[in-house]
């Protein structure tokens, strides 16, 4: 159960990411801080 809402959670915040660099990609403190937020959850 942990386990799947980890993932759950993981391709949420991947989807969200991607959609936050789509909507506001010339805001690149914004994207920047959105990329590496993902690589840290994906790393967990």
């Amino acid at each position: 159960m942990a386990r799947a809402l980890e993932y759950t959670l993981k391709y949420w915040f991947k989807s969200f990411i991607r959609d936050q660099f789509k909507l506001q990609g010339r805001t690149v403190q914004l994207s920047n801080l959105g990329f590496a937020f993902t690589v840290y959850v994906i790393g967990c």
